[in-house]
């Protein structure tokens, strides 16, 4: 199911944009960037859920505390320099450190 909006993201953002907002039409490099961060969440797959079943909560609970931060802190500090794609960076580096800290603690539990 994800690979074609992948697809579509790729190569028509404009197309997909333009469902959203008129303004955001000029925006592609945003949604492009956003992809990014989409997409090792769909790499790196249902780390999070299987944790969440394994009674590993309160990991998980610090995960998405550390991830907020860098992708909060990232996000405002970015902003200020490079406006909406800032933004965009900030939320996909709190995606992927959400991923990598997930699948590091997976690997870890299953010995893998």
């Amino acid at each position: 199911l994800s690979l074609p909006l992948i697809l579509c993201i790729l190569f028509a953002p404009n197309l997909m944009l333009g469902f959203f907002s008129s303004e955001l039409i000029g925006q592609p490099n945003t949604l492009r960037i956003l992809r990014l961060g989409t997409i090792t969440t769909v790499f790196a797959g249902p780390n999070e859920t299987i944790l969440s079943m394994c009674n590993q909560e309160n990991y998980l609970l610090k995960t998405l505390y550390i991830s907020f931060f860098i992708g909060f802190t990232t996000s405002i500090f970015l902003i200020q320099f490079m406006g909406i794609s800032g933004a965009a960076i900030g939320l996909s580096l709190g995606l992927i450190s959400k991923n990598i800290i997930c699948k590091y603690k997976y690997n870890k539990f299953f010995h893998v």
